[in-house]
């Protein structure tokens, strides 16, 4: 989980109603379609790496759901019906976080809850709605690395673009006009690594407006005698929902019993198929950001966990770092190192000074390997050589013992140097 996030979270749930807020005036609209827009040169099928990003996200249409999501932002709408209050409702509050808190420890990705219940039914926890109710949802991993509102604006335009989803729910709840309110649940996700969760309602009883919707609600009842009884029930519930709100800003989120939420997690499978096995730690790779390299060898690439994908030999996380492969004795398997690693252990020895190279550029001289500045002072060495042995010749008579293998070291540091 992001510490900024984690740290602040009034301040991002405000960030994720502020998102979209902007996104329903004409201005905001615009500006998410150039974002979108920018996303289409990242995609490689399936596969979405952002432009810096190192790891690779898998999604379920490629760059099929950013174009459509850019047809619809395009698409005229009236926005003068697009209201959107910025400032949290509570009791969706709750009940978004309830539910991203139950998922996230879950290990799912589903609307419905270990203990079977849908949002309507978790929102029905601690507020009355008035005319219509939804919930959307976003699964992926938030950093440090931008500010809340730029993480923010990443999750809507993730929702607008509803990666997955036939229907396009997440995409139409957030353009929805009789969605106006909304409150925000931020947790921890198991595969996912983070969940955010947005219940959204047209309007909720509250005290500023419970007097207006007590009368409304009364007057629907055209029996006289049954008005008092509608005002009491009508009233007795919204303070059994008010009661129930104190308690849980006491308790915090809803903690649902192990068991449930194993039998849960049996029955609501996430919806991606196992996309392969960590390289690393051998388990199934669910979905989520995943990590994909080619391997040296020609064998299948290696995918890992983010978490994963450390240095082979000193356990420092490679993402963001250049890396290089090695591979057996038998080539058969290859592992993943840093290029500080690799350069104390494997980089090529200059037949020059004996010292790594650890430089991407070297010099090749009779077979041998040197740094560049290594190359002028080996052939000098070359040359003394061949000098000396010139020397040597001289002393020496075509009768001596070993005339024949002097010969031959003669004829073979001529041949060096020539091709020098």
């Amino acid at each position: 989980m992001g510490s900024s996030v984690s740290a602040m979270i009034p301040q991002f749930e405000k960030a994720i109603l502020l998102g979209i807020q902007s996104v329903r005036s004409d201005e905001g609209r615009q500006q998410c379609l150039q974002r979108i827009k920018k996303r289409i040169c990242c995609f490689e099928g399936v596969d979405y790496k952002p432009e810096g990003a190192t790891a690779v996200r898998i999604t379920k249409e490629g760059k099929k759901a950013a174009e459509d999501a850019i047809s619809y932002l395009k698409s005229s709408h009236d926005t003068s019906s697009l209201v959107f209050d910025i400032n949290p409702s509570i009791p969706l509050s709750f009940s978004s976080e309830d539910h991203a808190f139950d998922v996230g420890t879950a290990g799912v990705a589903s609307h419905q809850g270990s203990d079977s219940s849908h949002s309507r039914d978790r929102i029905e926890r601690y507020c009355i709605w008035r005319k219509k109710c939804s919930e959307i949802i976003w699964y992926g991993k938030i950093t440090d690395e931008k500010s809340l509102q730029q993480t923010a604006f990443d999750i809507i335009d993730d929702l607008i673009i509803d990666d997955g989803v036939p229907d396009r729910g997440h995409r139409h709840a957030i353009f929805d006009p009789m969605l106006r309110v909304g409150g925000v649940g931020f947790a921890s996700h198991s595969v996912y690594s983070n969940v955010v969760v947005v219940n959204m309602a047209y309007d909720v009883v509250n005290e500023s407006n419970f007097p207006y919707y007590r009368d409304e609600e009364a007057l629907t009842h055209h029996v006289e005698e049954a008005k008092q009884k509608v005002v009491e029930l009508f009233t007795q519930l919204y303070l059994t929902k008010s009661q129930l709100c104190q308690e849980r800003a006491v308790s915090g989120p809803i903690q649902l019993e192990a068991s449930i939420q194993r039998a849960a997690k049996t029955e609501l499978e996430t919806q991606w198929q196992l996309i392969g096995e960590c390289y690393s730690c051998k388990k199934g790779i669910k979905g989520g950001r995943v990590v994909e390299i080619n391997c040296s060898n020609g064998q299948n690439s290696m995918k890992f966990h983010p978490e994963c994908f450390n240095c082979n030999y000193c356990n420092i996380q490679l993402q963001g770092k250049k890396i290089e492969q090695i591979t057996n004795e038998k080539g058969e398997k290859s592992s993943v190192i840093c290029k500080e690693c690799w350069d104390m252990k494997h980089a090529p020895i200059c037949v020059g000074c004996e010292k790594r190279i650890t430089e991407n550029k070297y010099s090749i001289v009779n077979g041998g390997k040197l740094h560049t500045c290594c190359v002028t002072d080996y052939k000098e060495k070359l040359h003394r050589q061949l000098q000396k042995g010139g020397k040597e010749k001289e002393k020496q008579t075509n009768t001596e013992p070993g005339m024949v293998g002097a010969k031959k070291t003669m004829n073979s540091l001529m041949s060096e140097y020539a091709n020098l």
